[in-house]
């Protein structure tokens, strides 16, 4: 028996391209029989053309209203569509060129997974199939996708975490809850025998919920070394480009088949690799010529035969404007025995709040520029982050977040400059 059947909007994701046509509304008997054929039959008969998709859902008390689905493909291009729901039924339907992950909303502007908005947001991981989907309103994070093998296996890894997630939560909420307690008391007069109460607690809260994501991140790295092939594999890996090293990195892009790394975060992964790679510790510098905060010109060839940091900041990144005066220090130091240190902030916050940190935090006698592409150059994917070149224009090493812990930097300095 052949069943005819449409859908309100048709998408397609071909490298990130988008198209969408509007079909002719059925009758309602014609989408009864097919809701009926879908979710009682089973998809079994439906075949799809290669790189297709049909997301069928199931969704009581939002009738007549939108339901919102994207899709992320090549080129990092999120694109967003919509159905309406109607006799409690939707679908989607369109092409990618593989495995992609995407949202299912109820609100058209919850366009990033939120987990404080989970109960009307969820992510899904499709595969070119034909796939089903079961929600309830306001429970989406109990959202049932079947008939992806990626949805399956981020399900699979996700489950191990769960033990741990619970434990995170509550930590989480009281350590939020201590550092309210401290802005708001700091407003009213704080005792400092009181503050570094607080204070010791946030650390020890911190160090508990270091060493459960550090639980958390060895159940990655067993999935990643047992499913080198999973698009959640690459998808994850986009997480620890700041924080793995350089070889295993490589290591895990070496084991992905050809088709993994042809997807958007497989190529992603590699770009990190080159990147990671040029400003790796021994690498000659990367070039770059800008204007600096005060409009004059800045190369790095200028520096040519002196020691150089890079210190790689934000106006809006607290432990950035923590380190600050540390960095002060270091630079009072040792600017005399042969070194520059170079601002460079990629900042959201715009020029005025940029140059506002600059002079509230004391910083201005060194050199800064505002650039967001010479971090790229140099694999910087998390801040604060220090590199340190020497005379020769060549990487010594990183420090910070995806380098050496930050105390190292004093250290090497130390010892380049101890006996000058």
């Amino acid at each position: 028996m052949q069943v005819n059947y449409t859908v309100n909007v048709r998408v397609t994701f071909v490298g990130g391209n988008f198209s969408q046509t509007h079909f002719s509304n059925m009758k309602t008997i014609v989408l009864n029989i097919f809701v009926f054929f879908l979710f009682s039959q089973g998809f079994g008969q439906i075949k799809l053309k290669p790189n297709h998709f049909l997301i069928k859902g199931h969704l009581k008390g939002w009738n007549g209203k939108y339901i919102f689905f994207s899709c992320k493909g090549l080129g990092y291009a999120r694109i967003w569509d919509s159905a309406i729901v109607s006799n409690n039924a939707f679908s989607f339907k369109g092409t990618i060129s593989g495995s992609c992950n995407g949202f299912i909303t109820t609100l058209l502007t919850q366009r990033v997974h939120d987990l404080k908005n989970s109960n009307i947001t969820q992510r899904l991981f499709i595969d070119p199939s034909v796939m089903s989907i079961k929600l309830s309103i306001n429970h989406f994070q109990s959202a049932k996708l079947t008939g992806s093998k990626s949805q399956n296996e981020w399900v699979y890894l996700e489950n191990f975490k769960v033990p741990y997630n619970k434990k995170i939560k509550p930590i989480s909420n009281l350590y939020d809850s201590i550092n309210n307690e401290i802005i708001r008391r700091t407003k009213i007069g704080l005792k400092e025998s009181i503050y570094i109460s607080l204070n010791n607690s946030l650390d020890s809260l911190n160090e508990q919920i270091k060493l459960l994501f550090e639980k958390i991140d060895l159940i990655n790295y067993k999935f990643f070394e047992s499913n080198p092939n999973s698009y959640i594999t690459a998808f994850s890996l986009k997480d620890y480009y700041s924080t793995l090293s350089l070889s295993s990195l490589k290591h895990y892009y070496k084991k992905m088949s050809t088709k993994t790394k042809e997807t958007e975060y497989g190529q992603s992964l590699k770009i990190a690799i080159l990147s990671l790679t040029k400003g790796s510790p021994g690498s000659i510098a990367n070039s770059f010529s800008a204007v600096d905060v005060n409009g004059d010109s800045l190369m790095l060839s200028m520096f040519k035969g002196k020691y150089i940091l890079l210190d790689f900041w934000a106006s809006w990144c607290k432990p950035c404007r923590a380190g600050n005066p540390e960095l002060i220090i270091l630079y009072n130091k040792y600017k005399e025995r042969g070194i520059e240190f170079i601002g460079i902030a990629n900042d959201n916050g715009g020029e005025e709040q940029w140059k506002s940190a600059i002079n509230k935090d004391g910083i201005s006698i060194w050199r800064h520029i505002l650039d967001k592409e010479i971090g790229k150059q140099y694999a910087v994917h998390s801040i604060p982050l220090q590199i340190l070149i020497n005379s020769e224009g060549r990487i010594i090493d990183r420090f910070g977040e995806g380098g050496k812990p930050y105390s190292k930097l004093a250290e090497e300095l130390e010892k380049l400059f101890v006996s000058k």
